[in-house]
């Protein structure tokens, strides 16, 4: 399976459009952990790398051509990513044992199969799979064993640390993480690529970001829809259904104009869309046990 595939995959159950919700595990969370233990197995990390054409050679060279050369030498120098790219990323192995890797946000997607070959390669045996992201959620990690359930967070020997200010450093216990286990790494989307995996929409570095402290809380729905246009986003909203409500459970259902109520929860779908969930009136938040917009406070 290669990653367009897995994509489709993931994207058969839409949560966008899930009218239930059970209390405890949101069916995001149930959709992105079904998809990824059907996907894991076929999907080995291991990015296609085109081959450019090697040129004929030249039996005659020309003044033309030794100019040619030395102009591809010239950017070669001054902009050496442009012919070719160089890992942005370093493993090494310890004294103690455990292999650290550096590794920049920008080479988790490219770098991801590179990296679990050599992991592979020193006998850790592991495979990484790529899940895009919304801004706060990349370089979140959860790791799936065989038969197993995926795991809320790194899986243990695996210890992620802010490395330099656009990347993180990984420390592998390779006598705790020896594998088989698929790591699943949350990195940055393309644009108007959708989000698999998505923090709310009102933490530090997402879209919204902030806007609970602008509007104030409770976050009504009219002040919110007034601030979308300037931001280029295009709401989804969904509504609580007041009867569904009990101690565990409710359902929602989407509507096409801008409901009334308190805006308990929000992520978004991808950078330019947002799905908003509301509760009515008559639904308290505590109903829906609703949790803080941000861990960031105002």
């Amino acid at each position: 399976m290669n990653e367009t595939e897995l994509l489709e995959a993931l994207h058969i159950a839409d949560p966008v459009r899930e009218a239930d919700l059970t209390l405890g595990t949101s069916i995001r969370d149930r959709i992105y952990h079904d998809a990824i233990r059907r996907a894991a197995s076929d999907l080995h990390g291991r990015p296609q790398h085109a081959r450019l054409p090697m040129p004929s050679p030249v039996r005659r060279p020309s003044f033309a051509l030794a100019a040619l050369v030395a102009v591809i030498a010239f950017v070669i120098a001054v902009v050496p990513g442009l012919i070719s790219r160089a890992p942005a990323y370093a493993i090494r192995q310890l004294p103690d044992g455990k292999i650290e890797i550096d590794w920049s946000v920008d080479s988790y997607r490219p770098d991801a199969g590179a990296i679990a070959a050599e992991l592979r390669d020193i006998g850790v045996d592991v495979l990484i799979t790529t899940i895009p992201a919304s801004p706060s959620a990349v370089g979140s990690v959860t790791g799936v064993f065989a038969q197993g359930q995926p795991s809320d967070g790194p899986p243990p020997g695996l210890v992620i640390t802010e490395g330099t200010a656009q990347g993180l450093t990984w420390t592998i216990d390779p006598k705790v993480l020896h594998g088989p286990v698929t790591l699943n790494v949350n990195v940055p989307a393309v644009p108007g690529e959708r989000y698999l995996s998505s923090n709310s929409v009102f933490m530090p570095g997402e879209v919204l970001a902030g806007l609970q402290c602008t509007l104030g809380e409770p976050l009504h729905p009219t002040d919110v829809a007034a601030r979308l246009p300037k931001l280029g986003i295009t709401p989804i909203w969904d509504v609580v259904d007041p009867g569904s409500v009990s101690t565990d459970y409710y359902s929602e259902h989407q509507v096409s104009e801008v409901p009334n109520g308190v805006i308990f929860a929000g992520y978004a779908v991808d950078d330019a869309t947002v799905e908003l969930h509301v509760a009515p009136p008559g639904v308290s938040l505590a109903d829906v046990h609703a949790e803080p917009l941000s861990n960031t406070p105002c």
